[in-house]
């Protein structure tokens, strides 16, 4: 016995019935689309302005639940366009890993520095938060050197031409 199905083909392409990009505030539509709860906004001033918050955030931008229209900016200014997250844990031995992704690493680095030749790396806290990554970065022609803690990260902004943070303070680089 053959069983056969058939599926009928539509010659027309799918119909996009709504889309809610939430450019606009659709909590103060006629009808509201939806409904925000709690929202709030803190911007730098207010979070300054709030001694406890200030000393213990170390926080660069806004805080905000809400839209990215309701705040001054979103995001870290003054921060070179190149960022990336690569997740790798500190005891890893880099002689267990796969030469694929150490390339991937490579050509991150590579990308991050926009292929700068002989570029320094500055690692927070320390080299030893990256392990074996540090001696695949001087294998390539890098300079690799530990953060200063003694320095904002003003004031460490030419010492290197791509930081990692491997650890420590959060906003650690924020405004570089």
């Amino acid at each position: 016995m053959t069983a056969i199905l058939a599926l009928p083909l539509s010659g027309s392409a799918q119909e996009l019935i709504y889309q809610e990009g939430f450019n606009t505030d659709g909590s103060k539509a006629t009808p509201a689309r939806y409904t925000v709860a709690g929202g709030d906004v803190w911007e730098l001033s207010r979070i300054f302005g709030d001694q406890p918050l200030a000393s213990a955030s170390g926080q660069r931008g806004p805080i905000y639940f809400g839209h990215n229209f309701d705040v001054s900016f979103v995001g870290i200014p003054n921060i070179p366009a190149r960022r990336m997250m690569f997740c790798w844990r500190s005891n890893s031995d880099i002689a267990t890993v796969n030469e694929d992704l150490l390339k991937l690493w490579d050509s991150s680095v590579a990308w991050l520095l926009n292929n700068k030749p002989n570029a320094i790396v500055m690692v927070s806290n320390n080299e030893a938060a990256i392990g074996g990554l540090a001696d695949r970065l001087r294998s390539k022609g890098y300079t690799v050197i530990e953060d200063d803690p003694s320095k904002t990260d003003t004031q460490i902004e030419g010492d290197a031409d791509l930081f990692i943070h491997a650890g420590g303070d959060g906003s650690r680089y924020a405004l570089i």
